[in-house]
C-alpha cells in the first residue's frame, strides 16, 4: 500500500518531528495547567473560608456584646436591666399604685442599641410583664 519512497519517507519524519512533539506539549500543558488552577482554586477558597469565619466570628461577638450591654449596670436604680426586671402590668399592680413610666429608659436604650451597629435595621423588645412592645425601626419608633 504505501511505497516506501523519498515522499513518504519525509511525510513520516515531519509526522514524527512536529505532530507528535506538539501533541505531548500540549498534552502535559493541560495537564500541568488543570493541577496548578485546582491547587491555586483550593488555595483561594481556604482563604475566604478562613477569612469568612473571621468575620462571622467578629460579627457575632459584637452582637453578644451589644446583647451583654443591656446588662450593665444591673444595680442602678435607672438601669434598663433593673427596669425590665421590675416592669409590672396594670393588673398586676395594687389598686390605686401608680406605675413608673419606663417608656423613656427603654426608647434610650433601644436607641443606643440601634447606634451601636450601623448594620441594625429593626429592634423590637417585647416586656411581657408590662404587656409593653418596643419597636424601633430604622431608628425611629413606628
Amino acid at each position: 500500500m504505501f511505497k516506501n519512497s523519498i515522499r513518504t519517507r519525509l511525510m513520516a519524519l515531519v509526522l514524527l518531528a512536529s505532530v507528535i512533539p506538539s501533541g505531548i506539549s500540549v498534552t502535559f500543558s493541560y495537564l500541568y495547567t488543570r493541577q496548578s488552577v485546582t491547587d491555586q482554586s483550593v488555595k483561594q477558597n481556604t482563604k475566604l473560608l478562613t477569612l469568612g469565619e473571621a468575620n462571622l466570628r467578629s460579627y457575632f461577638s459584637g452582637m453578644n456584646q451589644q446583647a451583654m450591654s443591656l446588662y450593665s449596670g444591673i444595680n442602678v436604680p435607672s438601669s434598663f436591666y433593673t427596669t425590665l426586671l421590675t416592669a409590672k402590668s396594670a393588673a398586676q399592680a395594687p389598686p390605686g399604685t401608680i406605675l413608673p413610666d419606663t417608656r423613656a429608659i427603654i426608647s434610650t436604650q433601644l436607641y443606643n442599641l440601634f447606634l451601636s451597629d450601623r448594620n441594625t435595621y429593626q429592634i423590637h423588645l417585647y416586656v411581657r410583664a408590662a404587656r409593653q412592645s418596643n419597636l424601633l425601626l430604622k431608628g425611629f419608633p413606628p
